[in-house]
């Protein structure tokens, strides 16, 4: 737009005027509703470029029309509410974005309303996707991105009645994505029944700060078949699902995350064996997260060398859960973790090889010390120290320590400590020669650990 500007003195006396012109918008494309048309304004030169009534024509003639083999991203701007009946493809080097809500028009039964193949360098933001599966059954998945797809964030946006996939990056082992990132977005109100909300394939990657709620009995949160990717600051609902399950990950971080589990589960690691190949999970950190109401707190099965540390499972029916596997979950360092009104702290423990590091988890004493003093009498050479205090009482997965500290125990030593044969739940000290008669000088510092 050009306009005569004024330039004054301070007396206010004209000095001159000048054609000014206005700078042009920063996004290639403004997509808006003018009547019962959408029409598409060049940013540049102001000029309605594209019109029409369908509004996913309009949209992808925008996209379509960017410049050619650029290198740089051009961004198509929405403002309104767009009823689609078809697919939009997503080209590289391109941001689509609100503020606007795409909603899919009844019985379109799109499947993927949202798609990019084989992209790079592509974002989605500041929009509401309303998927309307209820009235368009045949619809399984939202958006799908993927084969390839590289450095594509969706950021800011809102997915709204999805029966499944309401963001799903997908790919196979060939076509791997790289560098993905899903930040502060809401998928909310699902619709019955259920698949999995979001889904990421990825080499890298980061899940940051989304909410999600989810329903019935499939995942929420699903990083699957990735590597070096992030799950961190989400919030999940689930009603009898399962929240954030990492399938065949490796080297993941999945930290600080909020799962109200709703007798669900929180947290599955596990490895996918729908390929006849499958990869094995492997060497993940779950730090800091916390579920609440769950069934099963953490599922750990055909996974290894993970770390779980310092999260909290509450008000929760089982703990730690893990299913009998091929091979079963191997090398875990398992510590630092706290239960609060756990009923079963650990189920199946067959499941697992648990030679790893299980400890330090509040809820669940793996771990225990004390002291105890007893009166020698010159001729017993074996005493009792009482419980133990630990969670299990298998005495062959029980080791117990004792170190003599007074003078009449050091003289009595060597000495052994070993679960009680009589009873589980308690240990024995037995020293080599019977102490010396006493009232309560024989003292020792006692330890007992599961292994």
């Amino acid at each position: 737009m050009s306009e005569f500007v004024r330039i004054i003195d301070p007396s206010g006396k004209t000095l001159r005027n000048d054609l000014y012109n206005s700078p042009p918008d920063a996004v290639s494309y403004i997509i808006f509703k003018d009547g019962g048309l959408i029409k598409a304004k060049n940013g540049r030169t102001g000029q309605i470029e594209f019109s029409g009534k369908d509004a996913a024509t309009v949209i992808q003639s925008a996209l379509n029309a960017l410049t050619p083999n650029r290198t740089w991203k051009e961004t198509v701007r929405l403002k309104g509410v767009f009823e689609i009946s078809d697919p939009i493809y997503l080209p590289s080097y391109a941001v689509l974005e609100g503020p606007a809500v795409i909603r899919q028009s009844d019985g379109a039964n799109i499947d993927k309303l949202i798609r990019g193949y084989g992209i790079t360098q592509s974002e989605i933001r500041n929009l509401t996707v309303d998927y309307n599966h209820a009235n368009n059954p045949e619809s399984k998945e939202g958006m799908y991105i993927g084969e390839q797809s590289a450095h594509v964030s969706i950021v800011n946006c809102t997915f709204k009645h999805a029966r499944g996939f309401a963001i799903h990056f997908g790919g196979v082992p060939d076509k791997r994505n790289y560098y993905i990132k899903v930040l502060n977005n809401r998928i909310i109100d699902p619709v019955h029944p259920t698949l999995d909300m979001l889904v990421v394939v990825s080499d890298g990657g980061l899940i940051a700060h989304n909410v999600v709620l989810q329903q019935d009995a499939n995942m929420a949160i699903v990083p699957f078949e990735s590597y070096y990717i992030n799950v961190i600051h989400n919030f999940v609902e689930t009603t009898g699902a399962i929240g954030i399950a990492p399938m065949s990950c490796g080297f993941s971080i999945i930290a600080d995350n909020i799962v109200n589990a709703m007798n669900g589960v929180g947290f599955q690691i596990a490895t996918e064996h729908d390929n006849p190949n499958p990869t094995i999970s492997t060497r993940n950190l779950l730090f800091g997260n916390v579920v609440n109401n769950a069934y099963v707190g953490f599922r750990l099965f055909e996974t290894q060398n993970d770390v779980i540390q310092n999260n909290t499972i509450s008000y929760s029916d089982n703990g730690f859960e893990f299913p009998e596997g091929n091979p079963p979950a191997t090398g875990m360092i398992i510590r630092d973790n706290r239960l609060i009104d756990v009923n079963h702290p650990v189920i199946n423990p067959v499941g697992a090889d648990l030679t790893g590091v299980f400890m330090f988890n509040v809820g669940y004493p793996t771990e225990n010390r004390g002291t105890a003093a007893f009166s020698g009498d010159g001729t017993t050479t074996d005493f009792s120290l009482g419980a133990h205090g630990l969670a299990i009482t298998d005495p062959n997965r029980i080791v117990v320590k004792v170190s003599p500290i007074s003078s009449d125990a050091i003289a009595a030593s060597p000495c052994v400590g070993y679960v009680d044969p009589a009873d589980n739940t308690k240990i024995r000290v037995k020293f080599a020669s019977a102490p010396a008669s006493g009232t309560d000088n024989v003292k020792i510092i006692w330890e007992a650990q599961a292994v």
